[in-house]
């Protein structure tokens, strides 16, 4: 079955294509509502959790609305557009599953460490 594309920004202009390869990638491991005791970050839907987005009712968020917010506060904001397409999707990825701080530390040390083995 193919993914189901992103409808366009709410703006009405259409995502860039490296995004959507992302952001379908990350919507593939990412499931739509969960409230898990054992996950600190409480409600989450399609990955984006209450923890971090307080003021959202996390069983209403759709999947475009997620998009939104992966296209505004991630992927704008982390300016991964403007790495090669392989690096940029899975460090977008993993912005999203460990925080962009964590994230960026995770590539600057994989030159290290891939130079010390």
């Amino acid at each position: 079955m193919r993914p189901q594309l992103p409808a366009p920004a709410s703006n009405g202009t259409p995502y860039p294509a490296l995004f959507v390869r992302a952001v379908l990638r990350v919507l593939g491991n990412e499931g739509g509502y969960v409230n898990l005791a054992a996950d600190r970050g409480g409600a989450t839907a399609f990955g984006i959790s209450h923890r971090d987005y307080p003021d959202l009712e996390m069983r209403n968020l759709t999947r475009d609305d997620a998009i939104g917010i992966y296209f505004r506060d991630f992927w704008r904001t982390g300016r991964y557009g403007e790495l090669p397409e392989s690096i940029a999707i899975k460090l977008f990825d993993l912005s999203i599953n460990m925080g962009p701080s964590n994230a960026t530390r995770c590539l600057q040390r994989a030159p290290l460490a891939c130079a010390s083995s």
